[in-house]
């Protein structure tokens, strides 16, 4: 078989460890319309540059020649792999992807996030689905609070709040410990920003991956930490896509199984989602890596009962709103009683969230859910941990492999996608 019908042939995640005369890359600006059209064509060259040149140093950095072909808004990247020491494409990969979608670019003095997302093996790999973007002015605020965001991971100001839940019946049972991410306030370096404040917006921008990648990054650190501990992650529905993003963490649940058993990734469905399938990919992804898998905000979601039935989780969280808002009707507590019932019929475990006082408890327990969730039956406590570097990946290549060529091709002025050519 020749190197250009290998490149054609569909690879398996081990198939792509394996040494072969050269392998295709695709790496895609998913937001690269949207931030044409809100910040101008000289921006958007800007943007592109910096973006190119960061992939160009990562490759050279990795010891690795290649050819680099960009069409915004995508690069193409044909890969020749050294003979016959192996390479693990899935790394570099990952390392364009940190490189290109972890840092903002200043432009103008804007500070602009790309959205990316990557493929092995064009040819052969579906589209990978994002947010809708808007292009309006909103997209800039959010640009804003997405690039803080991220400045704020990269200078080690993500924290972890991890709060039990607690058996409804016995509190000092502990079913596991949630993980909730937040930010260290730059100026004040003691205030703590909630995702509540910056999420909508990295939603908005498809951006949820990174972060939610980092906040999962923190729970194995934790459980790194704590070798008896169990750790349930909260990531957006947005986030739940089985692609390049997610590889290096299952690999790392597939290299350490006592870490992937005593972790929960709990999924929330705080943005909607037409085609539910995605999900259900990246639910069985981590099922076979160990995980168990939750739904969050259940009986508030856009996808609901249709997702419960088909994802069969382990875990199913009844929405706090069941416990708060409708404490005040004369149909709370039985209501709240049928949403746990239907919930049992679908999961394992059961938990109810929201309980903040004795009254919520005993609904709660009337409601005959087996796990509650809140301050009132347990505090929640701080952990923290720098995650500017998630991923290390060929820290250990020698200075003599680190000659790479990157031959650069780049568009004619006046592309398709009516921006100029990057110089």
């Amino acid at each position: 078989m020749t190197c250009a019908q290998q490149q054609m042939v569909p690879r398996s995640r081990d198939a792509v460890r394996r040494p072969a005369c050269g392998v295709a890359l695709q790496v895609a600006v998913d937001n690269f319309a949207p931030l044409s059209d809100a910040y101008g064509a000289d921006a958007t060259v800007a943007i592109w540059a910096a973006l190119e040149q960061r992939l160009a140093e990562v490759i050279a950095g990795l010891g690795l020649a290649a050819e680099l072909r960009a069409e915004p808004p995508l690069f193409h990247i044909g890969l020749l792999l050294p003979q016959p020491a192996p390479v693990d494409i899935a790394a570099v990969v990952d390392a364009a992807l940190i490189a290109l979608g972890s840092r903002p670019i200043e432009v103008a003095g804007d500070l602009v996030m790309a959205a990316v997302s990557a493929r092995i093996d064009p040819t052969t790999a579906a589209d990978l689905p994002v947010a809708s973007l808007p292009i309006d002015e909103r997209l800039r605020d959010d640009m804003a609070v997405a690039a803080a965001t991220f400045l704020a991971i990269a200078e080690g100001r993500l924290y972890f709040l991890f709060q039990s839940i607690a058996g409804a019946a016995d509190a000092e049972q502990a079913l596991y410990q949630e993980c909730f991410a937040r930010l260290v306030d730059g100026a004040t370096e003691h205030e703590l920003h909630t995702p509540r404040g910056f999420m909508p917006a990295l939603e908005r921008l498809g951006l949820t991956r990174r972060f939610d990648r980092a906040v999962v990054e923190g729970g194995l650190e934790y459980l790194r930490a704590n070798p008896v501990a169990r750790v349930g992650c909260n990531i957006s529905s947005l986030s739940a896509v089985a692609d390049a993003w997610w590889t290096p963490v299952l690999d790392r649940l597939a290299a350490a199984p006592d870490l992937a058993e005593r972790l929960v990734i709990e999924i929330t469905e705080t943005a909607p989602r037409g085609d539910i399938e995605p999900i259900l990919g990246f639910v069985r992804a981590f099922r076979r890596a160990g995980c168990r898998i939750a739904i969050d905000n259940f009986g508030a979601g856009f996808s609901g009962l249709r997702f419960a039935v088909a994802a069969a989780p382990d875990i199913i969280k009844i929405d706090a709103c069941y416990v708060r808002e409708q404490a005040a009707h004369a149909f709370g507590p039985a209501y709240l009683g049928h949403l746990v019932g239907l919930a049992r019929c679908l999961a394992t475990e059961v938990v109810v969230v929201g309980i903040e006082n004795d009254s919520d408890l005993s609904r709660a327990r009337m409601a005959a859910a087996d796990w509650v969730q809140g301050r009132h039956v347990a505090p929640a406590s701080l952990f923290r941990t720098a995650v500017s570097r998630l991923v290390s990946v060929f820290t250990d290549v020698p200075p003599e492999r680190r000659r790479a060529e990157v031959i650069f091709h780049r568009p004619a002025s006046g592309s398709a996608d009516g921006a100029a050519a990057p110089n």
